[in-house]
């Protein structure tokens, strides 16, 4: 089954944890992607080795965001 991801934010790696954790607490699977770790697995270097990005089912962006404003 293909699902569609839409980002929801980027920057530091314990933000996006934070948020991923939470979002997973209410139900809304949370995808953490570590740009810096990515490059680095790739043998590639990082401009920005703390940037981090979430991602969600587009289909959950509308419980994300009211999640994501409670908690602001």
């Amino acid at each position: 089954m293909d699902y569609d991801y839409k980002s929801i934010f980027v920057g530091g790696s314990i933000e996006a944890q934070g948020m991923a954790s939470r979002l997973e607490t209410a139900g809304i699977k949370a995808l953490v992607k570590s740009h810096g770790d990515s490059a680095r697995l790739a043998g590639f270097a990082s401009a920005l080795p703390g940037e981090t990005e979430v991602f969600v089912r587009t289909a959950d962006l509308d419980r994300t965001n009211a999640i994501l404003k409670d908690i602001s």
